[in-house]
């Protein structure tokens, strides 16, 4: 039996470090445990990127034992002219999702409990918690929160494509569009048919691994470096995926599959597996090979691997629902946003600005632009 729950603030990185073993074994209770809701992923996250935020991960206990974790951060942002002091999950481009891991023995009260403890202590304009499964508990409770003086913001986010490995290879592919299946087999011949091309798959078990070198290789010649999002720049976020390697590594939890062309990298996948779910936490080609659709290729290879070798139940594509991730599948996981705004004037205009005035805008410029349309002049030709 639950008693009266207790709200304790970790605002230090020995104190998120030393949760290491309670967090752990709330984790192994979930009935699917996640790499992104787990400890090994949020001290590495928060030692990559938290160098400007202030920790301020919430634990609530019962019995002294952990019931749920918030892995929270606050800090100041300036929107829309407006100053705002926020509390937010720990998220970036690098997290698929976010949440609030809880003991699945929490009932709806309880979990209604446990969000009233964040807001009470964690007083802020606005409390974000992004990246919510939409299906979750905690998005619905969120939504709807009773007898806090909030007001409360939703956002659809990421809907991302997921594939199930059940069942094998063929049975999959005749649930594909009958395009899909046929350029997944034309990649698949086009693999075997090309002597300079080979598929390696490596298992890598620390950051010091040679093929990462390639990995870094090839993420510098892709389209990332434009952005300076590629390994080579992005030196935060190289340092929390190398972290993650070496904690998943010795479990034989990590799997790097490059493509050669003629013995030189042109494209990879690194793969993380947690929990019988497999997250392609990078991906990249080289733009000098764009003519080989050497992603599309080696992506095409590691799926039938999957399919064939059983090694995972589900491939999560840790990204958006782009139209050639979304052709491989017709389950998708949708995300949102929710924002609880605090009492007073500057979190009032920071939602009316954000939900209020910002749709009007948007949906009087599309009214424009459709009217200006309609009202244009035909070209003529003479």
């Amino acid at each position: 039996m639950l008693n009266q729950l207790e709200y304790r603030r970790i605002d230090t990185r020995e104190g998120l470090a030393s949760l290491g073993s309670q967090w752990a074994e709330l984790d192994a209770q979930q009935v699917q445990p996640l790499l992104p809701l787990s400890h090994l992923w949020h001290l590495a996250w928060w030692d990559s990127f938290g160098a400007n935020f202030k920790l301020a991960l919430g634990a609530v206990l019962s019995n002294d034992k952990l019931v749920a974790i918030a892995p929270l951060y606050s800090t100041n942002v300036r929107e829309r002219g407006l100053c705002l002091a926020t509390t937010e999950l720990a998220s970036n481009g690098y997290s698929p999702f976010s949440d609030i891991l809880l003991a699945p023995n929490l009932t709806t009260s309880r979990v209604d409990e446990v969000l009233e403890l964040l807001v009470v202590n964690n007083p802020c304009d606005v409390m974000r918690l992004r990246k919510l499964p939409a299906d979750g508990i905690v998005a619905k409770r969120a939504s709807q929160v009773d007898g806090l003086d909030l007001t409360i913001g939703v956002e659809t986010s990421l809907k991302t494509p997921i594939i199930s490995f059940a069942g094998d290879w063929q049975g999959y592919l005749k649930q594909l569009s009958s395009s899909t299946r046929k350029t997944l087999r034309r990649r698949l011949k086009f693999l075997d048919s090309r002597d300079e091309l080979e598929v390696q798959q490596y298992k890598v078990q620390s950051s010091t691994d040679p093929v990462l070198d390639d990995v870094v290789a090839v993420s510098s010649r892709s389209w990332k470096v434009e952005t300076k999002t590629d390994l080579a720049n992005d030196q935060a976020g190289r340092e929390f995926v190398w972290r993650l390697i070496d904690d998943l590594g010795l479990k034989n939890d990590v799997v790097v599959w490059v493509l050669h062309s003629n013995g030189q990298p042109v494209a990879f996948e690194l793969l993380l597996h947690y929990g019988g779910i497999v997250y392609p936490i990078r991906a990249d080609y080289d733009q000098a090979f764009a003519s080989l659709s050497p992603g599309s290729v080696l992506m095409a290879h590691v799926l039938k691997n999957m399919f064939e070798t059983g090694v995972a139940h589900t491939y999560d594509c840790c990204g958006d629902n782009y139209a050639y991730l979304r052709s491989l599948t017709k389950q998708t996981r949708q995300y949102i946003d929710v924002e609880l705004f605090s009492p007073g004037l500057r979190p009032a205009m920071a939602y009316a600005m954000k939900y209020q005035l910002a749709p009007m805008v948007r949906t009087l410029s599309r009214q424009t632009r459709n009217v200006a349309r309609l009202v244009a002049p035909a070209k003529t030709w003479f």
